[in-house]
C-alpha cells in the first residue's frame, strides 16, 4: 500500500505486462511515462505518455529521480538489472517483473465500499493471489457496509488506552446483535449497541483498577 498521488511513474517496456501495470495504476496516480522501442495495441487509450525509443538510447538518469516509481518489464535482462542498479543508486522504488524480490510488489486487489482487498503470494502465484482475492472479496462485501458505523465508533468512543480500544472492535465485531442491525440497515441503532458495548468495557476495566 503506497500513495502514489504525487509519484511519477516510469515503465520501462511496451509489452502486454507493461500496458496492465499502467492500468492498475492510472486510478491512483497522475503522470505515468513509458518507454518502448515498440508498444502492444494494449496501451491504446490509455492516458499514458509513450516515449518511443529503444531503452538504451534514453537518458534514464535524467528520468529517475527518488519520487520516481520505476517498472521494469522488458525481457533483457542485463538491461533490467543497470536499470536496478540505477534505482538503487537514486533511491527510487522499482518492480522488476521478472524478479521476485524487487522492493514493490503488485498484489490481485479490488476495491469495495471504501475497503481495499489485496492478496499477494510474493509473485509465486498471481493466478492463485487473483482467486483469493475474488474469494475473500466476496466475503468482504457482507461486512464492509458496516464501515460508515465503525468510522463513527472509532472517532466518537471514549477509550484512551490502544490496548483497551482493540479489544473493543474485537468485541464489536464479534457482537451479533451488532452485525443483526447493520444487516437489516439500522446504522443509528448498530451505532448505539456499539457506544453500549464500549460503556460496559470501560465499566468493567475500571472495577479491575
Amino acid at each position: 500500500m503506497l500513495n502514489a498521488s504525487n509519484k511519477k511513474i516510469l515503465i520501462i517496456g511496451g509489452s502486454k505486462i507493461a500496458a496492465r501495470k499502467a492500468r492498475s495504476l492510472l486510478p491512483y496516480c497522475n503522470k505515468i511515462i513509458a518507454i518502448s522501442e515498440e508498444f502492444s495495441r494494449d496501451f491504446d487509450g490509455l492516458p499514458v505518455n509513450t516515449i518511443r525509443s529503444i531503452v538504451e538510447d534514453v537518458d534514464l538518469n535524467a528520468l529517475i529521480d527518488r519520487d520516481t516509481i520505476v517498472i521494469i518489464t522488458t525481457e533483457l535482462k542485463h538491461l533490467n538489472r543497470s536499470i536496478e542498479d540505477l534505482c538503487d543508486e537514486k533511491g527510487a522504488l522499482y518492480n522488476r517483473v521478472d524478479d521476485r524480490s524487487s522492493p514493490i510488489i503488485f498484489p490481485a486487489i479490488s476495491e469495495i465500499n471504501g475497503t481495499t482487498v489485496t492478496v499477494s503470494t510474493s509473485g509465486k502465484s498471481p493466478s492463485l493471489a487473483k482467486f483469493l482475492r475474488d474469494l475473500l472479496s466476496r466475503e468482504a462485501g457482507k461486512y464492509v457496509i458496516a464501515l460508515p458505523v465503525v468510522e463513527r465508533l472509532r472517532k466518537d468512543v471514549l477509550i484512551s488506552k490502544i490496548d483497551m480500544k482493540g479489544k473493543f472492535f474485537e468485541t464489536l465485531f464479534n457482537d451479533r446483535i451488532f452485525w443483526d442491525l447493520i444487516t437489516a440497515n439500522k446504522p443509528n441503532e448498530a451505532y448505539t449497541q456499539g457506544i453500549e458495548i464500549s460503556e460496559r468495557l470501560s465499566k468493567k476495566y475500571k472495577s479491575k483498577k
